[in-house]
Parts: C-alpha cells; structure tokens; sequence
C-alpha cells in the first residue's frame, strides 16, 4: 500500500500548512498547525519514524469554499473521507461536488428553479463505490436524485406526486438502499417513508403514515432493513417494510437517531428532554431521559442528536434561552446513563447540527455562534474531554456538520452573516480534525510519503517528486501498487482538466519524478496562472498547488 504526502499550498486567506495563520478575515483559530511536521524529500525514514504525537498540535481549516449569494444549508462527508456533498440554498440554488484535497468543486448540477428550504442530501462510500443522493422540489416535481463523483449527470432520478415537504434522506451504511422520508401535503396528508434500491433506483418498499406532524429526522440500519423516523407527535421504527414500533411522543419532538444496529434510539424536544429508548426484542423500553429545564421562562430545545454505531455514545445539541439572549450546549453522554459525561456551554447559540465517528470516539458540532462573533462555532470533541480538539470561528452562523468514518476529516457549512441577522453568502469549511487515537508520547506511524512540486513558481518546467511506501504494519499492508491505478492529472483554476500525465513508463521507487512543461494534452503551451496537480490512487488524492509563470 501506498500513499501520499502533500502540503497544500492554500490561497491567502486559507491556512499555511507550515504556520498559524487565520483562516479569513473576520475568522478566529485556537490551534491551527498540522498534526504531522512538514518533511522534506531528503529526510530520512528513521527521523520520521521517531516523531511522537503532541496533543497542543491538532486541527486545521484544511481550505474553505465562499459563496456570495447562496448558503451552504446541508454538508455530507463521505464515509472515507475523500468527498464533501452540499447542498447551497437562497440563491444561486445548487448541488456542489468537492474533493477533499481542493477547494475547488469537482461539478456542480444547477437547481435554477428551487424554491423549498426543506431539501436533503447524503453520501456514502465503500470499497470503490461512491454515491451521492440529493431529494430536492426542482421547481416542478419533488425528485430523488442519485450521482456517481464522476459526473453531474444522474444515475437516475425519481419523480415523486406535488406537496411533498420536509424531507430526510440516509443511506444505508453498506449503501444497499436509501430511505427517504418525509410529508406529503395531500390529499390524504400524510407522512411516508419509501426504501430504493441505491444503484437501480427499484422501489423496495413503502408506508404511509396518517399525519403525524412533518418528518424531522431519520435512522438506517447497516443493511437498511430497519428504519427509524421521529415526527412532531410520533416516533416509529419499521424493519422489512412493516412497523416494528410505534410510539406517542410525550412531547413534541425535533430531532433524533439511531445506532446502525437498530437497537438504540434517541429522540430530542421542543421542551428540553432528550429520551433514549433500547430495543428488548419485543419493544423499545425507554431507558433513561435527559432534561434541560426551562429557563427565563422559555422552554429549551435539544435541537440536534447524533448516536455511535452501536449506541454506546450520544452527543446532543441544544438551543436555550438565558436572561441575556440566547445561548446552546453541546454534551456527549455514555448511553448507559443519562448523567453526560461532559458538557460544553461556549457555544454561543443554537447548535442545529452535530455528528459523531461509527466507534463514538470523535464528535463535530455546529452553532450559531454569537452576533458579536465571540465563541467559535466549530467545535470537535474526542469521547473523553469537554475541551475541544480543535475550534473555529466562522464569520456567520453554522447549520450542518458531518465527519468521517476515522474521525480524521470533518466538514461543515452555513451562512456569512449570523443566522438570526439580514444576509445571503455562505461557506463550506474542510476541516483536518487532529484527531489520531493516540496518546500523549505515542509514535507517529508514517501515514504519507512525499509528494512536492519544485520550482514553484515555475517558467519552464516544474518537477514533481512523489514517493511509493510500503508500511510494515500487516493492517495496513497491501499486495502492492498498480501503475495503471495511478494518476496525474493537471487542472485549471476553474477545475478544466488540461493535462494528464502518462505514469506507464515509470519504474516506482522511494522517490520518482516527473516533469511538466506547462502544456496541454495538445502541446499548446497554457496560459500564465495558477494550476493543481491531483495525484491519484484508487480513492486517495492529494492536490498541490503550482503557479505557472511566462
């Protein structure tokens, strides 16, 4: 196995790898320098083989993506880590493809005619698969959207009948099916939950339900056959089609999940409480609850919950109102008791969005943040700390978060200007976590060799060095490195492939190099610019940026 080191040389108002710089103006970051140092080509295996880990060194804004009119409303990252999916509401509507090595999008599928805030998305990875769905009212017709990463053109899409609203929308985790869900206007008016087939598009199965109050959030199992969905007034969990358990929320309800192992469901209220219910074999016997009294003299929300793979650890985000406003927390709890094991209180406001790691052991946040932009309002948490790994400060207001499967990467996606304040644009933020499983003095194992461009800029040729290694761990051994799975592919400043280089004809070692000269697959020599150079094998990819100077 291989892979492959890069240091990513942002644009200016993005984070210089090597130092500690702000992310933009406007924006705060407590800790900012890279997990792993900056190695040069000639440093020696064994020098890197002896760095340990250094908890003061975690997290960094990775790139972030402005748009001047629309608003990031919903961000999905892939399971793997590679992509980040979103959804850009208000203006300018759209459906945006990043890599995570780029800020640049990969496409883009216009939706010129949306007009409903109520729009979902996901995404799922595995093995060499990758998708991305989107259930979105195109202006004529409710549609369920299904994509490759390759292009903006559906693998297929479906049409569903005028009124439906509010809908939730989640993979299966082996990416067998997609559930969607959501409320239908009528007549009848009705909530439904349908299942598909992820890459046909084969409608497995449907249930309507009489209104029950709009879909708010739902949960699949591993192999999609049992589904939660939390309502305003009720909460049920279908497995094959049929209702496994239906219950009369005490409460009216605004968010909940489930673990991927069906046996663990929470649900969250407009009135403060969190309840966690665990499955018996027959029905879900609520096994403790969890309460945020009202305070000056407003009920508080927990607005936003998420639950680790097996339920062992939940993480919650609320809205409360206090003497001077408003105010959000954001606890994890330990799905034993009802007792958090933490609690994070500086978060400003609401927290509409948080998302946690399959094994429990990473959780991201969103927030409001405040008006006066004091606490930051991207937060990342590890299973054991109420201190934050890493934190950010955007200069408006975060609504979605989502983070990968290894906790390594995160993503996040809102608006310019504070969410309660007049104002359109917005940002998408990829984000290195700093999270690594280690502990204080633990060895850094090499995770990537060496990938660098020199002279940069250039005029007539740059040289672009990369590095093959095999890792001595039996895990994360593989049978070795395909030539034909490599590429090198050079892309414009608009993302227009305008080169790409043969690796054929190269015999791989620690260090091989290849020059560009600054021409297009046709020979013609290209604009002076800038230029990034994406190195590619199966689903790693690393980008570096090059200035081409005439």
């Amino acid at each position: 196995m291989f892979s492959i080191f890069v240091v990513l040389l942002l644009f200016p108002t993005q984070l210089n790898s090597a130092g500690i710089e702000k992310a933009e103006e406007g924006g705060r970051c407590k800790t900012v320098t890279h997990l792993i140092p900056i190695r040069s080509l000639n440093e020696n295996e064994a020098e890197i083989k002896g760095r340990v880990f250094d908890s003061e060194n975690r997290g960094a804004i990775l790139w972030q993506y402005a748009d001047p009119v629309a608003i990031a409303k919903n961000v999905s990252m892939t399971p793997d880590g590679k992509y980040i999916w979103v959804f850009q509401e208000l203006n300018n509507e759209r459906l945006q493809l990043f890599d995570i090595s780029i800020s640049i999008p990969q496409w883009e599928f216009p939706l010129d005619q949306y007009d409903d805030p109520y729009g979902s998305i996901d995404s799922w990875s595995g093995g060499s698969d990758t998708l991305f769905a989107a259930s979105l009212y195109d202006g004529t017709i409710d549609t369920l959207y299904v994509f490759g990463p390759g292009s903006n053109t559906p693998i297929w899409k479906k049409g569903f009948a005028p009124g439906m609203w509010r809908r939730e929308l989640s993979f299966s985790d082996d990416g067998s099916c997609i559930i969607m869900a959501g409320y239908r206007s009528g007549p009848p008016k009705e909530d439904i939950v349908y299942s598909f087939n992820a890459l046909s598009g084969e409608s497995l199965w449907a249930y309507a339900i009489p209104e029950s109050g709009a879909v708010y959030d739902i949960g699949v199992s591993d192999d999609g056959n049992i589904i939660f969905a939390v309502t305003r007034y009720n909460t049920y969990v279908f497995e094959n089609g049929s209702l496994r358990w239906a219950n009369q929320n005490p409460y009216e309800a605004c968010c909940g999940a489930m673990s991927s192992d069906g046996k663990i469901i929470c649900r969250g209220d407009y009135y403060g409480h969190l309840y966690t219910y665990s499955w018996t074999g027959s029905i879900y016997q609520q096994k403790w609850s969890y309460y945020i009294p009202p305070t000056a003299g407003f009920y508080n929300w927990v607005g936003s919950v998420d639950v680790s793979h097996y339920g062992k650890t939940i993480v919650i985000g609320s809205l409360e109102t206090i003497p001077t406003g408003d105010a959000g927390r954001v606890a994890m709890f330990d799905s034993s008791s009802g007792t958090p094991l933490w609690e994070y209180t500086d978060c400003g406001y609401y927290v509409p969005s948080v998302a946690i790691t399959p094994d429990g052991e990473v959780a991201i946040a969103g927030s409001w943040g405040d008006t006066l932009n004091l606490y930051d309002d991207i937060l990342l948490f590890e299973h054991d700390s109420v201190n934050p790994i890493f934190s950010y400060g955007s200069p408006g207001s975060i609504y979605s978060v989502d983070i990968a499967d290894d906790g390594e990467h995160a993503a996040a996606g809102g608006k310019a200007v504070h969410a309660t304040q007049w104002g359109n644009g917005g940002y998408v933020y990829a984000i290195e976590t700093g999270h690594t499983g280690l502990e204080e003095g633990q060895i850094i194992r090499p995770k990537t060799p060496r990938f660098e461009v020199y002279p940069n800029p250039f005029r007539e040729k740059v040289e672009i060095k990369f590095g093959i290694h095999s890792f001595d761990n039996t895990q994360d051994r593989d049978v070795g490195c395909k030539m034909e799975d490599i590429s090198l592919l050079i892309f414009d400043v608009t993302g227009r492939k305008v080169r790409e280089i043969s690796l054929l004809s190269f015999n791989f070692s620690l260090t091989t190099t290849v020059v560009w000269d600054g021409r297009d697959d046709f020979g013609k020599v290209l604009p002076s610019g800038i230029y990034y150079c994406r190195l590619s094998q199966g689903n790693r990819t690393e980008t570096k940026k090059i200035l081409f100077v005439k």
